[in-house]
């Protein structure tokens, strides 16, 4: 098993469904977690900038199991909604933990529905893999995903291998990305670098009211950091280069920049 097992937030604050994770807290006192959110998206076609702000509760218990309630709100061209998230890591044994995630909402600047369960498991030497599955409705959009990961541990590095098999309409669409972590101390802070091509049903940067699931397309880039300032409270900053194809002969470039702010407590 991994030194610590890592708690990610998928909906939350992945760009492009990368789990910009942070390692358990060694402090056995610090349950509970308050966060606030915000993601900026601006468009070089016209569109006015959109942004997602979040406010969310984690709940640590003591077999290192995770509760997350977040609640999103957003503000886009089509006009603004909410969304309501719950998502959980199960640890299971040793060797295996789950994550399970649930959201809805009634507006169409958000999906109506996403749902999603992945396995994973350590093994020895610092490896992790990973099989799921991803299901999202958004407007005229019924996507399942299957999901797979593997990632390795190699002294203060973490490399992490993600693909996406989608099938929309009867067509299959494959997205890949690549994450690559330093941690500065002790997997609390670290600088992170993430290349991705196609679209995934885990980012939620994207706005699933494009018609087109324009997947193996689309390219985008990501740099980080997120630091600690002691147990009590954590800062992260990302920023963001999405190209993606929204029709046949159209493309566009999207520039996002993520900050979210924690207090453990």
């Amino acid at each position: 098993m991994s030194k610590y097992i890592t708690i990610g937030l998928i909906g939350a604050i992945s760009l492009f469904g990368s789990h910009m994770t942070w390692a358990q807290k060694p402090s056995d006192s610090l349950r509970n977690q308050i966060g606030l959110l915000h993601l900026q998206s601006f468009y070089d076609n016209g569109t006015k900038s959109s942004a997602i702000v979040s406010l969310e509760y984690l709940r640590r218990f003591e077999n290192k199991t995770s509760l997350i309630g977040r609640l999103n709100y957003a503000d886009r061209q089509a006009g603004n909604g909410i969304q309501a998230e719950l998502e959980s890591y199960l640890v299971h044994s040793q060797k295996y933990y789950s994550f399970a995630s649930l959201s809805a909402s009634n507006s169409l600047v958000f999906p109506e529905l996403k749902a999603g369960y992945s396995l994973y498991r350590n093994f020895k030497q610092g490896w992790e893999g990973e099989l799921g599955y991803r299901f999202l409705r958004a407007e005229k959009l019924n996507m399942h995903s299957a999901t797979w990961s593997a990632g390795k541990y190699a002294g203060n590095f973490w490399l992490n291998l993600r693909g996406y098999f989608t099938l929309d309409e009867d067509k299959l669409h494959q997205s890949y990305r690549l994450t690559g972590r330093y941690y500065l101390n002790d997997q609390l802070d670290y600088a992170s670098l993430i290349v991705a091509t196609g679209t995934s049903p885990d980012d939620r940067s994207r706005n699933f009211q494009y018609n087109s699931f324009s997947s193996f397309i689309s390219k985008s880039i990501a740099i980080g950091f997120k630091k600690s300032f002691g147990n009590n409270y954590e800062a992260s900053l990302t920023g963001a280069w999405n190209n993606q194809k929204i029709a046949d002969s159209r493309y566009l470039n999207q520039y996002d920049i993520y900050l979210a702010f924690y207090r453990n407590f």
